[in-house]
């Protein structure tokens, strides 16, 4: 099995459009789930944190509603686009997003969701055209392990009754 190189970055689009309303809304403090606060951040601060530490990550884009847009620039991620109709194109946003920020598109993508603190969804996309290797299952699980251990300390998950 071939090393990479750990100053390969891996690029991410962030969807964090995903709403609640309701009672549950009104608990959360938020209709944007990835606004939600945990300990006075939202879950949105806390993955773009999360990614950065792993420092393997290029290019981050969030693609969401105007509130989503304005706190994903405030916490650091390259750029911030409008959502569109659909969870599929918002992805697809996010990717052309990437290939814009550069001259170079980026050979692959994750795509992470901003909103499932006790589990986080990853996706990862090689490019069309990329003569990049596949995204390897231990890069994955390392990513994962460190955005895991991020979030443990501040997270207490309820148990079912």
């Amino acid at each position: 099995m071939q090393s990479e190189s750990l100053s390969e970055r891996i690029d991410v689009v962030l969807p964090a459009g995903g709403r609640i309303s309701g009672a549950f809304a009104r608990a959360a403090g938020a209709e944007i789930k990835a606004l939600i606060r945990l300990e006075g951040r939202t879950l949105l601060c806390r993955t773009l944190d999360a990614l950065r530490a792993t420092g393997r990550i290029g290019r981050c884009v969030v693609v969401g509603p105007e509130a989503a847009r304005v706190e994903a620039l405030a916490c650091g991620a390259d750029a911030a686009l409008p959502e569109g109709e659909t969870g599929p194109e918002n992805i697809y946003r996010g990717l052309e997003g990437l290939r814009a920020l550069a001259p170079q598109p980026p050979a692959r993508a994750l795509i992470l969701t901003t909103d499932l603190p006790f589990g986080l969804a990853v996706i990862a996309f090689r490019l069309p055209g990329s003569s990049s290797p596949d995204f390897k299952r231990s890069r994955k699980l390392e990513l994962l392990s460190t955005l895991t251990s991020r979030f443990e300390p501040t997270l207490r998950c309820r148990s079912a009754r």
